[in-house]
């Protein structure tokens, strides 16, 4: 293949990224994006980059967010890298991405036969619909990132192929197809072992190096990711899902949860995938003819296609969630696919306009949260993910409509963690409605002391309920709010408030001493508010405040 004119593949490249994303260097934080990035004080502290490396991916967020298994060195550098010119301002972030993607773009049509199957390629990678959020959504450049490095790592050979397959890894786990996607096209090209032996031993280098800095990070067992034999049964069905939406994109929605498989989806999906396994596995005798030798070269590019979907099918890691991103890699098999197809090369232009233009309509969606999930709600409006989101966005503004849609929402979700985070939702709005019986109901559920995430409906429930109890309105449920308070106090250990709501918590079981030193904790913090300083006076007479 030529390897010439890169520069001016990547001028091409950017112009039309340019001309369908650019709006988005304009665009906000959004999703994922306000969690890692806005107002992250870790990354404004340059020095902190060398512990970055180490820790997962949402330690740059700090605050109360759980530990993830994401450990993504490659993608955290960026990060700093882009906070480091842009002064944390979104746009560095935005212009990264989009000059990300049409390196990808560029580099994908550099390795193509001819200039005409190059322009295809080209068009493919940075049209292609489901590319809308790589584009448009800064926390997917861990897929974007992946993508690239991929097509550097099988690409090259030897220790150049080994240091990109890392640099690949480090972006995200699904980079752990190189070294069959190396072994495919060194079949394909007739080479031996040392096409990709340098790629299997840089990804069993990062196996543990990962396993090691991973085993570090505290995660609890919901967080580690271990497949399921519910997402393993499942694996089948999404990667014929995803497919589909990779060869006809339809029904373009973002923030989402996947679509639960049905008995038929399973057995057609796992029938599917050892029909592609033999078709990709078979020996087959060398081509002649156009037609021949491109159904050749399609069984050597099906794995660019097929085996990307692999570690986010369910197969290797769960829980399983619906990300475009997650079809990145898979683009780039479609793509040089396509454009050496001899009727796409007549028809494709035509294809690739429609794609453009549903993908320059998609982008002002991810101009903002609000923007973001109202989409995902109007398109999917039982979806409990997009509900909860949603729901998040508009609390403040319409807590009315915010307990609409997480009561929804509590109707069709099945995780969980999820059902909890809805709760918590459902609790904000209903107390900024006034009505504190109801949640309070919906603060038992949400608070959750094992629940890292749980820290607003924990505070919540333990100064709500501790009232409740101290004006003789106890519930069943309250011998669980020692717990509660207790971790309450772990994670804010600093607010005034919970520690006199421990120690009215305190008072009700008659604890004289942990009262007294939760109510005198209360006034060191505010040493000015007179009810606290009251409560310590109060508490010599405990046992006029027991049940």
């Amino acid at each position: 293949m030529p390897r010439g004119g890169t520069p001016r593949w990547l001028v091409a490249a950017l112009v039309l990224v340019g001309l369908v994303y650019g709006r988005a260097v304009g665009f906000g934080f959004v999703h994922d994006d306000r969690v890692l990035l806005e107002g992250s004080a870790r990354l404004a502290d340059l020095s902190s980059l060398p512990i970055a490396l180490t820790r997962d991916l949402f330690w740059l967020g700090g605050g109360d967010v759980r530990p993830s298994p994401y450990w993504r060195p490659v993608v955290t550098a960026s990060y700093y890298l882009d906070a480091l010119v842009g002064g944390g301002a979104p746009w560095a972030f935005h212009l990264t991405n989009l000059g990300l993607l049409a390196l990808l773009a560029a580099l994908v049509a550099r390795r193509c036969d001819d200039v005409r199957a190059g322009a295809l390629a080209l068009c493919v990678v940075a049209l292609h619909p489901m590319q809308v959020e790589v584009a448009c959504n800064i926390t997917a450049r861990t897929d974007l990132l992946a993508a690239l490095l991929t097509v550097l790592a099988v690409t090259a050979a030897g220790p150049a192929g080994a240091a990109w397959t890392l640099l690949a890894l480090g972006s995200k786990e699904v980079a752990v197809v190189i070294p069959l996607l190396a072994w495919f096209r060194g079949r394909a090209a007739g080479a031996g072992r040392e096409a990709w032996l340098p790629h299997l031993g840089a990804a069993l280098a990062w196996v543990v190096a990962r396993t090691a800095i991973v085993a570090t990070l505290g995660l609890g067992v919901a967080d580690r990711g271990w497949p399921t034999v519910e997402s393993v049964a499942g694996a089948g069905a999404r990667v014929v899902g995803l497919l589909g939406r990779l060869i006809w994109p339809v029904d373009l929605v973002a923030g989402v949860a996947p679509p639960a498989a049905g008995v038929v989806a399973i057995v057609f999906g796992w029938a599917a995938l050892l029909a592609l396994a033999l078709v990709l596995f078979l020996p087959r005798p060398s081509p002649e003819g156009a037609w021949e030798r491109w159904r050749f070269a399609g069984r050597h590019l099906a794995p660019w296609v097929v085996l990307p979907l692999i570690p986010v099918s369910g197969l290797l890691a769960a829980p399983v969630r619906y990300a475009e991103g997650f079809l990145c890699l898979s683009v780039v098999g479609l793509a040089w696919a396509v454009a050496h197809h001899p009727v796409f090369r007549v028809f494709g232009w035509l294809v690739l306009a429609w794609w453009g233009a549903l993908s320059a309509a998609r982008v002002p969606d991810w101009r903002s949260d609000r923007t973001l999930f109202e989409a995902a709600v109007a398109s999917h409006p039982g979806d409990p993910r997009a509900a909860l989101k949603l729901a998040r966005v508009v609390l403040d503004e319409a807590p009315d409509r915010a307990l609409l849609l997480a009561s929804g929402g509590l109707t069709t979700e099945q995780d969980p963690r999820r059902l909890r985070e809805l709760h918590a939702v459902a609790a904000q709005a209903s107390l900024s409605l006034q009505r504190s019986d109801a949640a309070l109901q919906h603060l038992r559920i949400a608070a959750e002391p094992g629940d890292r995430e749980a820290t607003w409906a924990l505070a919540a429930r333990c100064v709500l309920e501790t009232g409740r109890v101290v004006e003789g309105g106890a519930s069943a449920e309250v011998p669980s709010l020692q717990s509660v308070c207790a971790e309450a106090l772990r994670r804010r250990p600093d607010d005034a408030g919970l520690w006199n709501a421990a120690g009215g918590e305190a008072a009700t079981r008659g604890d004289r001493a942990a009262a007294a030193a939760a109510f005198r904790r209360a006034v060191e913090l505010a040493p000015d508010d007179e009810s606290y300083r009251a409560n310590l006076r109060w508490a010599g007479e405990l046992p006029s405040l027991q049940r």
